[in-house]
């Protein structure tokens, strides 16, 4: 006769760190990662202080970029170029025909090319775009350089939902989502102020304040561009950032 002992149940650690269904407690609808493991509240500080910050910086340097052109415009643009007609609203018309015809392709190159070289690449196109505006002294510059400012921004919104949507589980997205887009109203406000700081600076290195605006905010986004090629992840998948330990990686992995 046989005997048969009892065995030991064996425990995945993963699922011991990945909470599929988390206990909810209260401090969780303040932030969520109150409610996670020790080992995902790790992972999901590191995600935040790089993902959640570049995705924030870069959308508001985008919504800086994209409507500076209107501040510019009552400051001084309209009376040093002659432009008394509708040339604003076809400069806007040109960056969104720009915005509208960039997206589809731009989100088709997102899954051949990866996501931490494309975006931060064409940050730092329209940052060049952009400070480019500073020398245009007739109405159909604008127009060019509006329409391909247009095409360079429609990478960064689908493309950073693209990211976020890889890191993060969906009771995760709300929360970041909504700083995400809290950033372009700031961008709103700020340009205001920033015209305003600017406008002094009118005759200084043969530059009008109008002109300074494109200047100073494209030394802004400059160094908000080049930070993305160190510090924006790809897809979990493959992604292996610097700043995420192996065991990370793994993790982050397992709680999609």
């Amino acid at each position: 006769m046989s005997l048969k002992y009892p065995t030991e149940a064996v425990v995945d650690p993963a699922t011991q760190i990945v909470q599929k269904e988390p206990k909810r407690k209260w401090v969780s609808y303040i932030w969520d990662t109150f409610d996670k493991s020790p080992q995902e509240r790790r992972l999901l500080f590191k995600l935040d202080s790089a993902i959640l910050t570049f995705a924030s910086l870069g959308y508001f340097i985008k919504y800086l970029d994209q409507i500076n052109i209107n501040n510019a415009f009552v400051s001084g643009m309209k009376e040093d170029l002659g432009m008394y007609g509708n040339e604003l609203n076809y400069m806007q018309t040109c960056w969104t025909i720009g915005y509208v015809i960039g997206e589809i392709p731009s989100n088709i190159l997102l899954t051949r090319i990866k996501p931490r070289y494309w975006i931060p690449a064409m940050e730092l196109l329209w940052t060049v775009l952009t400070m480019s505006l500073s020398r245009c002294n007739t109405p159909t510059h604008f127009y060019v350089l509006r329409f391909f400012v247009g095409i360079a921004e429609s990478t960064f919104y689908p493309g950073m939902q693209y990211i976020i949507g890889s890191w993060y589980r969906k009771d995760e997205l709300a929360k970041r989502s909504c700083i995400f887009h809290t950033s372009s109203g700031i961008a709103s406000m700020f340009s205001g102020y920033l015209m305003d700081a600017v406008f002094h600076l009118g005759g200084r290195g043969g530059f009008k304040g109008w002109q300074w605006l494109f200047i100073i905010d494209g030394v802004i986004s400059l160094p908000v561009a080049i930070s993305g090629f160190f510090i924006l992840p790809d897809v979990p998948e493959i992604s292996n950032p610097w700043y995420l330990s192996k065991e990370a990686s793994l993790l982050s992995n397992l709680r999609i």
